[in-house]
């Protein structure tokens, strides 16, 4: 029985609230993701029609998907991937009228689509600083610097260099949205 239709017949949601673990299980499938995502962007009604038009215009990265991807996606949204979002209380389904809406979970769930900044690693900027003062302590030792001068400081730059490309390629690619 859906969320939407227990609070309809009166039950409560024992749980109150999801767990993470159930979060991460629900959004494994990338055309619950699809959903929940068009719900987040916008927060109205949808038809399963309309959703499984989208979900397989992006599925086949074509505008005009053909009939019998439509198809699919209709069937699989309306047998499996609504309903279990509804059960979570993710979104809210009218399986009569084939319709859905944000559920209570909506915008909770949805903040797991996207690597906003206050989800990043609170170290990611420290460890790219780190690399970046590294790498200026051995280059100027390289560079004849007082006090700094060595000869393995050749080799200790060049893994400098390639740690803080590596960090700045991961911060820069986390400040991107989720893309599956």
């Amino acid at each position: 029985m859906g969320a939407a239709l227990r609070q309809r017949e009166g039950e409560s949601d024992p749980r109150g609230s999801l767990a993470e673990t159930e979060i991460y299980d629900v959004l494994k499938n990338e055309r619950r993701q699809h959903v929940v995502e068009q719900l987040a962007e916008r927060a109205e009604t949808w038809s399963i029609r309309e959703l499984s038009e989208h979900i397989a215009a992006v599925e086949t990265d074509s505008d005009t998907p053909p009939r019998k991807v439509r198809h699919s996606v209709y069937v699989s949204l309306c047998q499996t991937h609504v309903p279990k979002l509804d059960d979570l209380d993710i979104v809210s389904y009218d399986a009569d009228a084939k319709e859905v809406a944000p559920g209570r979970h909506a915008r909770r769930v949805a903040t797991y689509l996207l690597d906003t900044p206050s989800e990043r690693s609170p170290h990611d900027e420290y460890y790219l600083g780190l690399g970046i003062a590294g790498t200026a302590l051995v280059a100027a030792g390289v560079l004849g610097a007082p006090g700094l001068a060595a000869a393995p400081a050749v080799v200790a730059l060049a893994f400098l260099v390639l740690t803080t490309l590596v960090s700045g390629f991961f911060v820069g690619r986390r400040r991107l949205p989720f893309r599956r």
